[in-house]
């Protein structure tokens, strides 16, 4: 699973309450050795874009994306428990992303 943190969770926070979502759809990542984060970040469960492995690879060989860590399994669960609460994702990909297993 590849994620995208934030810092600026309180954007999110107020976006997710306006819409009245769920909460736990926000997903708090505490900065951590094994992660590479920096600063404590958030993950907004409801903007999941899916993309295909080749263009992820172009993007990532282009610097567009960076490779930080490994979330430690706790936090993946919690991962894939937003995304399953959230009414934006679809269907499809939410039976997907709950569907995978944490490789360590």
């Amino acid at each position: 699973m590849f994620v995208c943190c934030t810092t600026k969770w309180q954007k999110r926070l107020k976006r997710i309450e306006i819409l009245n979502h769920n909460l736990d759809t926000l997903v708090h990542i505490p900065n951590s050795s094994l992660n590479g984060l920096k600063k404590d970040s958030h993950v907004d469960c409801n903007s999941i874009y899916p993309i295909d492995i080749e263009l992820f690879k172009r993007m990532y060989n282009s610097k567009s994306v960076d490779y930080k860590g490994v979330i430690e399994e706790h936090y993946f669960n919690k991962l894939k428990e937003g995304v399953g609460l959230s009414v934006l994702v679809e269907p499809d990909v939410q039976s997907l992303i709950l569907k995978t297993k944490y490789l360590t």
